[in-house]
């Protein structure tokens, strides 16, 4: 991954044993977590990169999020990891962690990764399923994923969302 990350947090501030978790995901990129040492922390990683579509596979993305959800694992998060996921797949996934959420205290720290196609399509943000075939924008929400999915899943929760993250 040669890629430069950015990262806003959002949730509970002000606690005086706070700290940052630093993430690092190449040589010279980092990503910070602001983490009380006592929270629990819980990740979900998907990575797709095995595409049905013909020409639609990605060489690195499943290897990108293992990779992640290997680093965060060695941080104390307890991962959820999933890879080449159909849409049907990807929404279950989804869902278990969302329901996993909920069994935590709220002071826990909530992450999210995705490694693969995405786009936005009239406003809203989605994740490409490997089963995807988009003939146009308009079947987006038909075949995708809005990220708005996983977000409100870790809302619900009332924890704290890692967000905007962004890859370039």
């Amino acid at each position: 991954m040669n890629k430069k990350q950015t990262a806003k947090t959002e949730g509970r501030s002000g606690d005086e044993n706070q700290q940052v978790m630093i993430l690092k995901t190449t040589k010279s990129s980092t990503v910070s977590i602001p983490v009380n040492s006592s929270q629990k922390r819980l990740a979900l990683v998907i990575g797709n990169s095995s595409y049905q579509k013909e020409g639609a596979s990605l060489a690195n993305a499943g290897h990108d999020a293992e990779d992640i959800s290997n680093e965060l694992k060695k941080l104390g998060f307890d991962v959820s990891f999933s890879s080449n996921q159909t849409k049907q797949g990807m929404e279950q996934t989804i869902q278990a962690f969302g329901q996993k959420l909920k069994s935590v205290s709220k002071d826990s720290v909530a992450l999210f990764y995705y490694a693969g196609h995405a786009a936005e399509v009239e406003g809203v943000n989605y994740m490409f399923p490997v089963d995807v075939q988009l003939d146009g924008e308009k079947t987006a929400d038909k075949e995708a994923v809005p990220v708005k999915m996983v977000v409100d899943q870790i809302s619900e929760s009332n924890l704290k969302i890692l967000r905007d993250v962004r890859l370039f």
